[in-house]
């Protein structure tokens, strides 16, 4: 659903714009393509420490753990390996906000005809296609074109993994970024891990130097005492981590 929203928010300011039907289409093309051409990998993050609904979805029924990681040792490992460390948004507002330089940058190049799917489309060379062959051709020729807009458009990949729906706003969801070829041509090529029912691919990230932990808060089912896990951590040279238990009761 999530790539769903961009889509979402950039008709409601084309319909704003009265955008004309066609370049209204182009656009839906070009997230589409967006969404065909690259797959986001993420490492998501709760502001909340210590949320009763979070414990339940994400923590073994309340047996688990919340870490806490610095945000600052987060934005050194995001910028170190080509991330981007970004809060998700829940508010339509703030859905069209984070589209809107790049939907007009991208609405300005249709109005001015640099940004079309039949570009260089002449009779001579669709000859002979089928429609499919020729819508086919078209979307290669508008992945070409987008490919050429560099990083203009890496905003409006990187909305289609930072906007949920108000449903999910209590989350306060935080996620570190990064875009995945699904041609499998990327020049550093990831691993997979089976979770229940599904293949999931993953990057492995190396860590910067110094520790990532701030903070360890204990699930409500969650028998290890308090200072085992202080002592665990520092064994494995996390030095000196806050260990608490959780302030809410579970049954």
């Amino acid at each position: 659903m999530e790539g769903k929203l961009v889509a979402r928010a950039i008709a409601r300011l084309a319909e704003r714009d009265s955008l004309k039907p066609k370049s209204f289409h182009l656009l839906q093309r070009i997230t589409g393509l967006l969404e065909l051409v690259f797959d986001g990998l993420g490492f998501c993050l709760s502001e909340d420490d210590d949320l009763l609904s979070q414990w339940r979805g994400y923590a073994a029924d309340a047996t688990g753990v919340s870490i806490g990681f610095s945000k600052e040792y987060l934005k050194r490992l995001a910028k170190g390996n080509g991330c981007l460390l970004g809060r998700v948004e829940y508010d339509l507002s703030a859905h069209e906000a984070g589209v809107k330089p790049t939907y007009r940058e991208l609405t300005q190049r249709i109005k001015d005809g640099t940004l079309k799917p039949d570009r260089g489309l002449g009779i001579l060379q669709t000859a002979g296609m089928t429609d499919q062959q020729k819508a086919a051709t078209a979307m290669a020729n508008l992945g070409k074109e987008l490919l050429k807009l560099g990083p203009k458009l890496l905003p409006l990949f990187y909305q289609l993994y930072l906007m949920k729906s108000r449903a999910f706003r209590e989350e306060k969801e935080w996620r570190v970024l990064t875009m995945l070829a699904t041609d499998g041509k990327d020049e550093d090529p990831p691993s997979h891990r089976v979770v229940s029912n599904r293949i999931v691919p993953y990057l492995t990230v190396k860590l910067v130097e110094q520790s990532p932990i701030v903070e360890v808060i204990l699930g409500p089912k969650h028998d290890t005492p308090p200072k085992v896990v202080e002592n665990f951590l520092k064994l494995n040279d996390y030095g000196l981590v806050k260990v608490r238990p959780s302030e809410a009761s579970y049954r």
